[in-house]
């Protein structure tokens, strides 16, 4: 019963999560149309294990690795910093 019970107040947060998000969405593509402006949706899948110079899908990391050498183009990459250079990319192109 109390396992049941947990995993019912499990769901009610995880989809109260999934509620807020999809509030947020919709209030930045309204705030974005009102002042004229353009709003890209980028998906971060594998943003961080990404190469940002020539591509190559280093494979996943656990989380403490927080810097990688790529091994194809030798560039040293910060794992937030690669990350956050990917998503510019999808966002704005290479």
């Amino acid at each position: 019963m109390i396992l049941s019970l947990s995993a019912k107040k499990r769901f009610k947060f995880i989809k109260g999560c999934q509620r807020r998000k999809l509030e947020l969405r919709r209030q930045l593509i309204y705030k974005c149309a009102w002042y004229g402006k353009e709003l890209k949706l980028v998906n971060p899948y594998k943003t961080s294990q990404l190469c940002s110079m020539c591509g190559y899908d280093d494979g996943k990391k656990p989380l403490n690795v927080r810097e990688w050498t790529c091994p194809q183009c030798g560039t040293h990459h910060d794992r937030d910093v690669n990350a956050a250079s990917n998503i510019k990319q999808l966002a704005f192109g290479r």
